[in-house]
């Protein structure tokens, strides 16, 4: 499955994707009242890499996603 998102955010581009190469960025984008974690930080230059995200639905059932890094275009 892919999922693909497109946000205009107001900000150039160098700035919004600098803070998407930080290495706790996705941390940051999560928002205080979802249940995730972070189990496995994927690494944004390496293409193939995957992020590891497991979330608790309704706090009792895990669930567990995979991104992984198709392209890697600065």
């Amino acid at each position: 499955m892919k999922f693909i998102k497109e946000t205009f955010i107001k900000a150039a581009p160098e700035k919004v994707f600098a803070f998407h190469e930080l290495p706790d960025a996705f941390e940051r984008l999560i928002p205080p009242w979802e249940n995730a974690k972070v189990i496995q930080k994927a690494d944004i230059k390496q293409i193939g890499s995957q992020a590891i995200i497991e979330q608790k639905i309704f706090g009792l059932i895990s669930s567990r996603w995979v991104a992984e890094h198709t392209r890697y275009e600065p």
